[in-house]
């Protein structure tokens, strides 16, 4: 149950967040494909600043912890989203996003200026949330997991039902 909370939780986390960014960059953008309260992709990266803390946890120099850490989150969640905007104009027919119009775009779908901020957000996110959000997510109620987890059943089937 602890991964499916997580991918859940972590998809609604990241429909917030992409929200609030739209919102503060008035962005006409909607979060991922779905219609609901979900955006999955956040999951994986989730997983990936989890995977980046377990490889790097027995690293004792703090410094050099932080800075691999941003580097290869840098690196690894600009070439989830570089995949992830060529999937969905492929599989979908239609760009999700594009920062064609902004300073330091690579492309459609790569921008170093949000691939630092997927860096920098990814070690705080790490330093100060990671432990004691997953202790949050691990202990919600299976009730509320099944109760979300039917929404998202619902979402999917309404999105793919409507092309999205």
């Amino acid at each position: 149950m602890k991964w499916v909370n997580y991918y859940i939780y972590y998809s609604i986390l990241g429909f917030l967040f992409e929200t609030c960014c739209n919102v503060f960059i008035r962005s006409n953008y909607s979060s991922g494909i779905l219609f609901g309260p979900f955006t999955p992709i956040y999951f994986f990266g989730f997983l990936i600043i989890m995977f980046l803390d377990k490889l790097l946890k027995k690293q004792e120099n703090k410094k050099f912890k932080n800075l691999v850490f941003f580097i290869l989150s840098f690196i690894i969640l600009t070439i989830v989203e570089f995949i992830g905007g060529h999937l969905s104009h492929f599989l979908l027919g239609s760009d999700k996003w594009s920062y064609e119009t902004w300073p330091l775009s690579m492309g459609k779908y790569v921008n170093v200026l949000v691939s630092l901020g997927w860096a920098i957000g990814s070690l705080i996110y790490n330093k100060f949330f990671l432990k004691k959000m997953n202790k949050v997510i691990e202990g919600m109620p299976n009730k509320l997991t099944f109760i979300l987890c039917l929404l998202y059943i619902i979402d999917n089937y309404l999105s793919f039902k409507n092309g999205f």
